[in-house]
């Protein structure tokens, strides 16, 4: 696959962008139960324009600080796991306001309910006999796939043209044979369809993680 270097620039901004854009509902505590669903980045975007009066203080007074103070640190000691830290930390606070009413902030819970807790969970192949229309399955399975192999090449070789050190040249069959028998046990295990992720990469890169465990 060859790319110029804006291809793979316009890519990591785009998906910056769009990351960042989806964490603007649960920084101001926005009530996302009134919101609308919608294919659309931009249709999603106005839809918290909306609803930017049902901002909760202290959704913001929590988000605003630990934003900051995770940049400081991040310039200040980047050798320290500090998006790890920071990770296990909201988690701990996050059970604190469950048993704490007086707390009304949103958290995975309040927003999903409790999730269902299985490690294995095999797909009902029954379902499959219930599809009305084949095609259009069929058109879906394989554009997820087309989507999933895209995603992994491009998030490789961006990480390949970022990298800063000598590391090994992008070998495009194996990352395909790899996600080819990682979409096989997946399924069979009742998984999402996985794919390599830019995000996860970069971080990755940047802690001078280079195994495939890594990954």
């Amino acid at each position: 696959m060859m790319y110029q270097s804006s291809v793979f620039e316009g890519f990591t901004i785009a998906v910056a962008v769009i990351i960042g854009a989806k964490q603007i509902n649960p920084a101001l505590g926005l009530d996302t139960s009134l919101m609308q669903k919608h294919d659309s980045f931009v249709l999603i975007m106005k839809e918290s324009l909306i609803h930017v009066d049902t901002a909760k203080l202290g959704s913001i007074a929590l988000f605003v600080p630990e934003v900051i103070i995770l940049f400081v640190l991040m310039k200040k000691l980047p050798k320290i796991p500090w998006m790890i830290i920071v990770s296990v930390a909201t988690m701990i606070l996050g059970f604190a306001m469950e048993r704490n009413e007086k707390w009304d902030l949103p958290t995975l819970k309040s927003q999903y309910g409790n999730l269902k807790v299985s490690l294995i969970e095999f797909p009902r192949t029954e379902v499959l006999f219930q599809i009305e229309d084949y095609v259009h399955f069929f058109t879906v399975c394989a554009s997820v796939s087309v989507v999933s192999m895209l995603e992994t090449l491009i998030s490789a070789k961006i990480a390949e043209f970022r990298a800063v050190t000598n590391l090994a040249c992008l070998d495009e069959r194996k990352e395909l044979i790899g996600l080819t028998w990682a979409q096989l046990v997946t399924g069979l295990f009742g998984g999402i369809p996985p794919t390599g992720v830019f995000v996860r990469a970069s971080v990755n890169q940047l802690n001078g993680a280079t195994h495939k465990f890594s990954q």
